[in-house]
């Protein structure tokens, strides 16, 4: 996709979550603290910038969007191989002192 069509994807989807939760742009914008000329430009996929998307979007409650962005560290194969490796493999039975008498089952 091109950057305009990515906007105008925004934009889209920005209009039908406001529409759905029936609110006005005017209302959107004193909630997000943007100017409504604001609103109509993300709306129309004319650009603003990452605040005011933002702003929006926690409005809108639509931050869940930017889930994706987060970076999840995942231990390297290596890593999982060292860390099976050291896993137990057997368990091993309690040693009785030598110079304590064995228990008699009588």
């Amino acid at each position: 996709m091109s950057d305009r069509s990515l906007l105008v994807t925004i934009g889209i989807f920005l209009k039908a979550t406001r529409l759905q939760q029936n609110k006005t742009q005017a209302q959107v914008a004193v909630a997000a603290g943007v100017n409504r000329s604001t609103v109509v430009q993300l709306e129309q996929g004319n650009g603003g910038n990452l605040l005011s998307l933002i702003q929006v979007l926690r409005t809108l409650d639509q931050l869940f969007i930017f889930q994706q962005l987060t970076v999840r560290t995942e231990p390297s194969p290596l890593a999982l191989a060292k860390l099976a490796q050291q896993q137990r493999q057997r368990a091993t039975p309690k040693k009785q002192p030598a110079d304590s008498p064995k228990k008699s089952d009588w």
